[in-house]
């Protein structure tokens, strides 16, 4: 699942709108100091918007659990003085106390720390995602520390740091063995293993190209798949399943580097909509001896393996093939030593399967958990191995977001969902049985959890329409132990920011929808909505007739039942003569050009008649 940004970020941008039609924005001939103090607040401006310091405030950076569920470790920035640059330090916190400490010093971690060369040319595809830049041993004695062209070792009992690879060439998604002996990474389109105790490199592949991939994803599937990862280490660290990308029928495309003077551009792997995806397959290599063993994924190769994991046995795979329509998911369990699969479960639909990460697979080799949209709304669902439903764990008009611990010892299942509103996301729990159903956060808003490996503590990244995202050290029932950062935006109340209401609108097809802002403005309501499907279409003939849109704005308070407004395309509308429901449509063409595309996201409509007093209305 992508990641979803957090609300207050788009009601900073749509408050701006509204204060700027009370007063304009400082220019070049009015500085800030001439500008006459406001009754009602500061001037928020899209400039200062998009400027530093942030008004969402910064959250606190590479938070990661140890091992034993026990501590969190996490970056906290030093400010810069005058002639320092910023800096950061490895903290460290109790998760029964909440009590921190100082982990890893800024001088210590600069000398630690391998050093960043190279960055990201784009936001999609692998650049979707930043990797992380320390992991913990799977023992808690040592952490890893990793960029894009090094790793380093820091061992924190004799706290001394070597380096297990240097150079100039570009690796990436680095992992550490289970066992705690390997790191395993990507470098030249192969997978590489460097042994911990002595530092030698291996290739684990060796057939890897630009043209075909051993273990290493292209574009496409990270950007449409959502997948993180194409390897995948046995729990026994005995062998890797990766995957064999074959690039060569995807058609290339060039991305230009805009920041480079001389415009260079590189090369990437692009399937055009109908046009050929990359063949991959599945295959396990043994870490003794790196022979490849291929999985059966079936004869037919235009479809999509978008998830695979092991499972505990370390002696079979989980693979999900998807079909190239993406209407049928099949579950596979393939044996990692023959390569013979079979079909565990099948799910099927007419319009679109949505995959997930919620596959996890029982300690005792006999259960699985998977969720389902078959209902129309994504649960939770107990099977066995062998494909046959035990039990439904979660029902309702509202939807599982993703699991997000499972707590075998106690028989729990964590999750975030909808099911307190559509709006929100809260952490639900819920038995094996599907009893003691319960929510586990408080606050309304959304909630982005990170928990502990025992399940006995989680962090809490909280915010709702008006408050920036802050982070909370919280014990399983929701308590809480510790503010980790609350990031607290003290400049946000010069603003005096609207407060945000939502709305339940109808559709022309029935429709029950959420209106995303609404925003009220001397004691003015309006919340609007495009009629058509909510695809309103635009001008494409000058002069000639407009193609059917509409709009339906909805006032909590109005003076007239007829009036004339005027839209972002700068066309009269007209309303109708019911003072609860104003139908705005697109008469005429302009005589020359072309009328600009309604937006999707939002749209200000300001009334011209002065019995409407300066409500702005807002569409999203």
């Amino acid at each position: 699942m992508r990641s979803r940004p957090h609300l207050f970020d788009f009601f900073v941008l749509v408050s701006t709108l509204l204060l700027s039609t009370a007063r304009p924005p400082f220019s070049a001939a009015q500085p800030p100091q001439a500008q006459a103090p406001a009754p009602t607040g500061g001037v928020l401006t899209v400039e200062r918007i998009y400027s530093q310091p942030s008004l969402s405030g910064h959250l606190t950076r590479g938070i990661a659990w140890t091992p034993d569920g026990k501590k969190l470790s996490f970056f906290r920035d030093i400010p810069p003085g005058r002639a320092q640059k910023a800096r950061s330090e490895l903290w460290i916190m109790d998760a029964t106390s909440g009590q921190g400490q100082l982990l890893l010093s800024a001088e210590k971690l600069e000398t630690v720390l391998p050093a960043e060369t190279e960055k990201t040319t784009q936001a999609t595809g692998l650049g979707r995602r930043a990797p992380s830049q320390y992991q913990w041993a799977p023992d808690g004695s040592a952490i890893l520390f990793q960029s894009s062209t090094a790793l380093a070792w820091f061992d924190l009992k004799t706290e001394t740091s070597r380096a297990l690879l240097s150079g100039k060439e570009t690796i990436a998604d680095a992992k550490i063995s289970p066992d705690g002996l390997y790191i395993s990474f990507v470098r030249g389109h192969n997978l590489w293993l460097v042994s911990v105790s002595d530092g030698k490199q291996r290739r684990l592949t060796q057939n890897g190209t630009e043209e075909i991939r051993e273990g290493e994803l292209d574009w496409v599937y990270p950007e449409e798949l959502d997948i993180k990862t194409a390897y995948w280490w046995s729990p026994d660290s005995s062998a890797v399943a990766y995957l064999e990308m074959d690039e060569r029928k995807v058609s290339q495309y060039p991305l230009v580097n805009f920041s480079a003077y001389d415009g260079e551009a590189e090369m990437e792997r692009y399937p055009v909509a109908g046009g050929a995806n990359p063949v991959v397959r599945v295959l396990v290599a043994s870490v003794k001896d790196g022979e490849p063993r291929a999985m059966d994924t079936g004869a037919e190769t235009d479809h999509y393996i978008p998830r695979v994991d092991w499972l505990n046995d370390s002696k079979h795979l989980a693979i999900q093939r998807l079909n190239r329509q993406q209407t049928v998911l099949e579950l596979l369990i393939a044996d990692a030593d023959s390569g013979k699969s079979r079909i565990a479960l099948t799910e099927k639909d007419q319009y679109w399967i949505n995959v997930s990460d919620d596959l996890y697979f029982f300690k005792d080799g006999k259960r699985f958990l998977w969720s389902s949209e078959r209902s129309g709304y994504r649960h939770l669902y107990l099977y066995g191995l062998d494909g046959k439903q035990l039990a439904q764990l979660t029902k309702g008009d509202w939807e599982v977001s993703a699991i997000e611990a499972v707590d075998e010892s106690k028989g729990l299942i964590y999750f975030t969902a909808t099911e307190k509103s559509a709006l929100e996301r809260q952490l639900y729990r819920v038995a094996l049985d599907g009893t003691g159903f319960a929510r586990v956060t408080k606050e309304d808003g959304t909630h982005h959890v990170n928990i502990a490996p025992k399940a006995a503590a989680f962090v809490d990244t909280y915010s709702n329409s008006m408050a920036p995202p802050r982070q909370d050290l919280l014990r399983a029932d929701g308590s809480r132990i510790a503010a980790i950062n609350e990031n607290k935006v003290a400049e946000l109340a010069e603003y005096r920011l609207s407060p945000v209401e939502f709305l339940t609108v109808k559709s022309h097809d029935g429709m029950s929808l959420n209106l995303r802002a609404l925003i009220r403005r001397k004691n003015i309501l309006y919340s609007c909505i495009p009629t058509a499907a909510l695809a309103p279409r635009w001008c494409s003939t000058p002069g000639g007739a407009a193609r059917s849109y509409g709009m339906n704005c909805l006032p909590r308070r109005a003076t007239s039942s007829s009036r004339s407004i005027t839209g972002a395309l700068r066309d009269a509308g007209t309303c109708s003569k019911s003072p609860s429901t104003f139908a705005w449509a697109h008469k005429k063409c302009p005589t020359s050009g072309t009328a600009p595309p309604i937006s999707n996201r939002f749209l200000t409509l300001t009334p011209t008649a002065s019995a409407f007093g300066a409500g702005v209305m807002v569409v999203t």
